[in-house]
C-alpha cells in the first residue's frame, strides 16, 4: 500500500551516474529535495539535468573527515528540518580471482562499499531521527546471497552490507526508523558495458602461474557477460527504491528482477554445492568430478 506523503529531504550517495543519478532525477521530478552525493573531483552529471531542488554534495566515501563535512553541509541546509531518507547506493566493483587480489585492493573496495557506507549512515542518523517516518534504503545485490565467479570481493562487501542492514533494522526499530534492502540482479549501467573487458583483462594483474590457471575460466565468464543481454534496466531499480520510500509498510527486502528471485530460491532448493556447479555450467566453465584431484 502506498500513501501520499509530504515532500521529503533525501540523501542519495553515488549520484555521478547510473542508479544514483536516475534516483536523483526521479525524486526531483516528484518535488522532493535531494542531496546528491557525488565523488570529489569528477564531473557533476546532476547539475545540468535536475532542478534547483537537487543539491550536489561532493565528498570522498573512504575519508572520515569528508563524510563529516558532507553531514555538516546537509545539516546546515536543513536547519531544524529533518532528513527523511538515506539511500546508500555508492559502491565500486573489482573483478578477478580471490587468490590474486592484493590486500590493498581488498581494503580499497571495503573502504568504500562497507566502511564508507557505515560511516555515512552513522553521520546522518541524528538528522534522520528528527523525521516522523525516516527510512534507510540500502541498495545491495543478489550477489550478497548468491556468488558468481570472479566477483568474490564484491560479493563479500555486499554480504557485509546485508548483515549491516539486518542488524540496523533491529537496533533502530525503537526509533521508528525503517531499514530496507533492495536486491537487484545484474543492472544494465554504463559500467556493465566494460565488464567483459575487465574480466578478460583480469589475468594481466596476476602472476604468470595464476594467469595460466585462471585463463580459461576468466574467458568463459567474460564471454557470458558479453553475450548475455538479459540485464535489468536502471528504471527497475529506481521503481523498487521508490516503493521502499513510499510504501506505508515497507518490506524488509525488495527483490528486483526474476533472476534475483530465481538465483536465491534455487540456492535454497538445490544447496550450495549443486548451485556452484550450476553456475559454472551455465557460464561454460569446466566442472571437476567430485572426489578427483589435480593430477589424479
Amino acid at each position: 500500500m502506498r500513501v501520499a506523503r509530504r515532500k521529503l529531504s533525501i540523501l542519495v550517495t553515488g549520484c555521478n551516474s547510473g542508479i544514483g543519478l536516475e534516483l536523483a532525477r526521479h525524486f526531483d521530478a516528484e518535488g522532493h529535495t535531494v542531496f546528491a552525493a557525488t565523488r570529489e573531483g569528477e564531473p557533476d552529471s546532476v547539475l545540468g539535468t535536475c532542478s534547483e531542488r537537487v543539491l550536489p554534495v561532493p565528498f570522498e566515501m573512504s575519508n572520515s573527515a569528508s563524510i563529516d563535512f558532507l553531514c555538516e553541509r546537509i545539516s546546515k541546509k536543513l536547519g531544524n528540518a529533518p532528513l527523511d531518507v538515506l539511500i546508500n547506493n555508492a559502491g565500486i566493483m573489482t573483478v578477478g580471482p580471490i587468490e590474486g587480489v592484493t590486500r590493498d585492493e581488498l581494503r580499497r573496495v571495503f573502504d568504500i562499499n562497507v566502511f564508507g557506507t557505515v560511516g555515512v549512515t552513522q553521520a546522518v542518523l541524528p538528522l534522520l531521527r528528527r523525521s516522523e517516518d525516516a527510512r534507510i534504503v540500502n541498495i545491495l545485490s543478489v550477489a550478497s546471497r548468491v556468488n558468481a565467479p570472479f566477483f568474490g570481493v564484491y560479493s563479500m562487501t555486499k554480504s557485509s552490507m546485508l548483515s549491516f542492514t539486518k542488524a540496523l533494522r533491529i537496533e533502530l526499530q525503537a526509533s521508528g526508523i525503517r531499514v530496507v534492502n533492495v536486491e537487484p540482479s545484474t543492472v544494465n549501467t554504463s559500467g556493465l558495458a566494460h565488464l567483459s573487458e575487465a574480466l578478460a583483462g583480469a589475468g594481466k594483474s596476476l602472476s604468470p602461474e595464476l594467469a595460466s590457471l585462471y585463463a580459461n575460466d576468466l574467458e568463459c565468464v567474460a564471454r557470458w557477460y558479453r553475450e548475455n543481454r538479459n540485464h535489468l534496466p536502471v528504471s527497475s531499480v529506481v521503481s523498487a527504491v521508490a516503493k521502499a520510500v513510499s510504501d506505508k509498510r515497507p518490506k524488509a527486502t525488495y527483490w528486483v528482477g526474476a533472476a534475483a528471485h530465481l538465483s536465491y530460491f534455487a540456492q535454497k532448493i538445490f544447496g550450495e554445492n549443486t548451485m556452484a556447479n550450476l553456475v559454472r555450467k551455465s557460464m561454460g566453465m569446466r566442472i571437476r568430478a567430485t572426489g578427483t584431484r589435480r593430477g589424479a
